[in-house]
């Protein structure tokens, strides 16, 4: 980037435009912070790769995606003031605000910099409101963003917090189709890429919504989503959701903040991404239902030869805190230094088909208490063929035969699989938890004695 470019154009502000910007920038938060919104306006610009550089007394952005015209940044600000078409461009419209949030007393000067080869253009400036756009003899391809600071101030990377906490939990702040790298003067501290869901996890895209959901951490009713607009995080969603309980991120373009840019606004398009979540559940409960019918066999292994398996699995299913318990003793601590890498990866196994089991379980007890509408065949049918139990030979053991052995008063439940039980009857582990998943079963085989 060059020190002294040639002055091409420079931009000006009619009165009543002046005084608007000078509104918007009297009602900014000092919580939402400029670095957040040129990430904003990267994503909006389709970038594959976001670089974040926090340096001694500067802030520099690199990233790919569409470049912005020698047009576009002689008047940065048009798109708040729907000019030039510049209300129909995402991206030109968080660069607007970026710009907005920039020019704080703690910024010396700013420059943008855009474009390849001769289209290269550079905007400077020291002042909000007196940017000039000249050339850029650089050879550099990415839209690079440099703030030059008079002292360090948070306020920059606040989205809420300060500039540590974006560095050491960049997902909490930064997610979705864009990779993004947190460097410290040109060294490298954090990074955000999208990964290939695991067991247990959905990842989806849809109507411009691109989200990942995975089984809840605990027995709630609740669904908690994260959303994202242009890969920064927006705010949190939730709804009361019995059937079928989820906790996800999404990154939705679409949705809309209120005039603060701290708050979704909650319109059409919220009630629309909702409805979204809910239908794209049905594919991670099927998904769930297939894994366990794939993983649970060699997991009844496991439990099968270790008893201190086999309390990681009860543990677990009573819930987060009853496992947090049972980790807290001194030989339980002591077990887990000594544990080596094979018997950690067996544990993860035990303890991700736990969680599994556990949330299948919620589900068909809260199936069990209602009549399914034809809409929920297709969740009920996965469910149905879920092993959620096992056998006095550890055997894994579907709903559905569940049901069938309890309807039929051939189903016997145990809390020792050495008590097989009388002959002819199918011996099932009871193994405490979730109680309203058990207690359907006795329920219906004491209304049959």
């Amino acid at each position: 980037m060059s020190d002294e470019g040639e002055l091409v154009e420079s931009g000006s502000f009619r009165v009543d435009r002046a005084k608007a910007l000078e509104k918007l920038v009297g009602f900014r938060r000092r919580d939402v912070g400029c670095v957040m919104l040129f990430a904003r306006c990267a994503a909006a610009a389709g970038a594959k790769n976001l670089e974040i550089d926090e340096g001694a007394d500067s802030i520099t952005l690199r990233f790919d995606g569409a470049p912005f015209t020698r047009r576009e940044l002689v008047d940065p600000y048009a798109a708040l003031f729907g000019e030039e078409g510049g209300e129909s461009e995402p991206r030109t419209r968080w660069l607007a605000l970026a710009f907005v949030h920039a020019w704080r007393p703690s910024l010396k000067s700013l420059s943008f910099a855009s474009g390849s080869g001769a289209e290269r253009a550079l905007l400077e400036g020291s002042a909000f409101g007196e940017e000039r756009v000249g050339k850029d003899e650089s050879s550099e391809a990415r839209t690079v963003v440099r703030l030059l600071l008079e002292r360090a101030d948070d306020a920059h990377w606040r989205h809420p917090v300060p500039a540590e906490m974006i560095a050491t939990r960049p997902r909490s702040h930064l997610w979705g189709r864009m990779a993004v790298s947190v460097l410290k003067g040109g060294k490298a501290v954090s990074s955000v890429r999208a990964a290939e869901p695991g067991p247990g996890e959905l990842t989806f895209e849809e109507d411009g919504v691109y989200g990942h959901l995975s089984i809840p951490p605990d027995g709630s009713e609740f669904s908690v989503v994260d959303a994202y607009i242009q890969g920064v995080y927006a705010g949190r969603v939730d709804w009361r959701d019995a059937r079928a309980p989820v906790v996800g991120k999404v990154e939705d373009p679409a949705l809309q903040l209120d005039a603060s840019l701290a708050a979704i606004v909650q319109n059409e398009r919220r009630e629309r991404l909702e409805a979204l979540v809910r239908r794209r559940t049905d594919g991670l409960v099927a998904k769930v239902a297939r894994e366990l019918g794939d993983r649970m066999p060699e997991t009844a292994r496991l439990l099968r030869s270790d008893a201190g398996l086999r309390r990681l699995w009860v543990s677990r299913l009573r819930g987060p805190e009853a496992e947090a318990r049972a980790q807290q003793g001194l030989f339980a601590r002591l077990a887990s230094f000594l544990s080596t890498p094979g018997r950690r990866e067996k544990e993860g196994r035990v303890f991700q088909d736990a969680c599994a089991a556990s949330w299948l379980r919620e589900i068909a007890a809260e199936s069990s208490g209602r009549r399914p509408s034809p809409a929920d065949g297709s969740l009920w049918a996965a469910v149905d063929a879920a092993p959620l139990a096992f056998d006095a030979d550890w055997r894994p053991v579907g709903y559905a035969e569940l049901r069938a052995a309890a309807r039929e008063r051939r189903l016997s439940l145990v809390t020792e699989l050495s008590r097989r039980g009388a002959p002819a009857t199918l011996a099932v582990w009871n193994d405490g938890s979730p109680e309203k998943f058990w207690g359907f079963f006795q329920e219906v085989l004491r209304r049959r004695d």
